[in-house]
């Protein structure tokens, strides 16, 4: 919910990124407002008011502000912000430490933001905001504040949207079963995806900017042609190769043996490369996400885009002037993400192999200190004691992610590589 000053009266604006329900939830305080989708309902102005301080007084003030459902049956897809508890309905708190000016009248007023997520749609919930008088204390404050008595209370009732916006009331009934927390072009994705409790977000018939939107925030996308749903693996689980632990990466038999053999470039041909491994997964049965818009998409922003760098890596044998073997991938600051790889080439040489090892070789020189593979598979198992493989939850993994974003422009693999490809004999 926002917390915003008008005039001299605190007002609430709810305005949930609501990612299971995907409602745009908004209501002015007013004690008994609701909206529903893009509707807002205005009420009068909310006042909150309380005799100390003396008028024109700061207060160093705690705002809880809480969320609550009625209980319900089925699962439970609520995963709270920073201070959140899980009763037999939806909770959902909130608790941000601000500065309370105090007007003459005794009014308080105040801003700050507070955001749920993961809410049901079609669903009413009771948001109650506390103002307490804050006392500091160590450590961080939302998570263990110093708070006092409580200054002033009130409730507001408010409902989200039965659907999301552009979908077919009778289309979501069904899909909400099969696909539980969707997202949409009305929601500021952020790291508040981090506390989703699947393995998969999804989205209708994403664009551009959403699919942009999730690539940056760690989530691939899935299309599918015959079908609007796009599914968007969101591990709760993620395989990781930390590329600060070992430097064994051109140490391997086969690499020392075959290195000879080829050449490695990147991004000589993105969109053939990539049409060359949905050709690769139609062949082997593997499905055929690799969509012509999703081969655009990822396309226009290696063009164009600084802040997602995208590749493609091509493996190419000297003698035959074949393709072995390719990685799809994108990089966020100094994290390293591939998204697809195969291998064209299966010989005893195991050119796929080579491909990877030389890959994690050059992502050293070049400063990446992060490599995400997804979903951990068991042939990556022998990646686990050699080359720093670690399965990170979102705890753990999103930090990193935020601290990589930050780093635009801090390391590129195609700089690493001469114009006429990298002759893998000179490593």
């Amino acid at each position: 919910c926002r917390i915003s000053e008008a005039s001299s009266n605190l007002r609430l604006l709810l305005a949930t990124s609501d990612s299971s329900a995907a409602s745009d939830l908004r209501s002015d305080a007013s004690g008994s407002g609701g909206a529903h989708g893009d509707r807002e309902q205005r009420g009068g102005p909310l006042d909150i008011r309380f005799r100390e301080p003396a008028p024109g007084e700061p207060l160093q003030a705690s705002v809880a502000a809480t969320l609550r459902s009625a209980p319900r049956s089925g699962s439970f897809l609520g995963a709270l912000a920073r201070n959140g508890s899980g009763g037999s309905g939806d909770e959902k708190r909130e608790r941000l430490e601000l500065e309370v000016d105090v007007g003459a009248d005794g009014t308080l007023r105040a801003s700050g933001e507070s955001r749920f997520h993961f809410l049901r749609c079609g669903t009413k919930y009771k948001l109650t905001l506390e103002v307490s008088e804050w006392r500091g204390g160590a450590g961080e404050p939302s998570t263990a504040p110093d708070v006092g008595s409580v200054l002033a209370k009130t409730e507001l009732d408010a409902t989200t949207a039965s659907c999301p916006p552009g979908i077919d009331p009778q289309v979501w009934r069904q899909l909400k079963e099969m696909h539980p927390v969707y997202v949409g072009p009305e929601h500021e994705l952020g790291e508040w995806l981090a506390k989703d409790p699947q393995d998969f977000v999804w989205a209708w018939q994403p664009n551009f900017s959403l699919m942009r939107s999730l690539w940056l925030n760690a989530c691939f996308t899935l299309p599918n042609e015959e079908s609007p749903i796009a599914q968007c693996p969101n591990p709760l689980k993620r395989y990781c190769l930390d590329l600060t632990t070992t430097d064994h990466w051109l140490r391997g038999k086969k690499v020392k043996r075959h290195k000879n053999d080829f050449i490695l470039t990147v991004n000589k041909d993105y969109p053939g490369t990539f049409m060359r491994c949905r050709k690769l997964h139609e062949d082997e049965d593997r499905g055929c996400w690799i969509t012509k818009d999703l081969v655009e998409a990822l396309d226009s922003c290696r063009r164009e885009d600084n802040e997602l760098k995208v590749y493609s890596i091509e493996l190419w044998e000297k003698s035959t002037g074949n393709l072995a073997a390719a990685i799809m991938s994108f990089s966020v600051g100094d994290i390293f993400h591939d998204y697809t790889t195969a291998c064209m080439l299966r010989d005893e040489r195991s050119p796929g192999a080579i491909l990877s090892k030389v890959t994690g070789h050059l992502l050293r020189e070049c400063g990446y200190t992060l490599w995400y593979w997804g979903f951990k598979n068991p042939y990556m198992a022998e990646y686990d004691e050699r080359y720093g493989g670690i399965s990170l939850d979102n705890q753990a993994f999103w930090p990193r992610w935020r601290v990589a974003r930050e780093k635009v422009g801090t390391c590129d693999l195609a700089s690493r590589i001469p114009p006429g490809g990298l002759d893998l004999a000179t490593l």
